[in-house]
């Protein structure tokens, strides 16, 4: 039987608090990157719903074909990576994230495992190189 976990509901800070803003680093997603996405393959770490203004996506240079308030569900993942949901008729992708991940040197830590760590926010995670 499949373990259920609970997934936080709270906006996270790195989110913003301004009601209408885009979500960080928002930019749309291609069908590959869709398929490719955490959301088929993770538990996501937070998950809810915020309401973008069209003028401010269009501000950082997303199109969008309706006007005023849009409902987004989100979901965002243990490296801050997230992907949203456009809720209207025909529902649209969008990929986010708190940080874009410049990762240093690996370490290794074990015979086949090695840790990589973000430079600007310390996010880490292990590699295991034995295939």
């Amino acid at each position: 039987m499949n373990k259920i976990e609970k997934v936080n509901t709270q906006d996270p800070p790195a989110l913003g608090k301004r009601w209408g803003d885009p979500l960080p680093n928002m930019a749309p997603m291609t069908p590959s990157e869709v398929v490719m996405s955490p959301m088929f393959r993770e538990t996501p770490k937070a998950t809810g719903l915020k309401y973008i203004e069209s003028t401010m996506l269009e501000a950082v240079g997303i199109k969008v074909d309706i006007e005023g308030t849009l409902a987004f569900r989100w979901m965002m993942f243990e490296d801050g990576s997230g992907v949203a949901i456009l809720r209207d008729f025909t529902p649209a992708f969008f990929k986010f994230a708190t940080c874009i991940h410049r990762f240093g040197p690996q370490v290794k830590i074990g015979n086949c495992l090695h840790r990589k760590t973000c430079e600007i926010c310390t996010y880490s995670e292990e590699v295991d190189s034995s295939g």
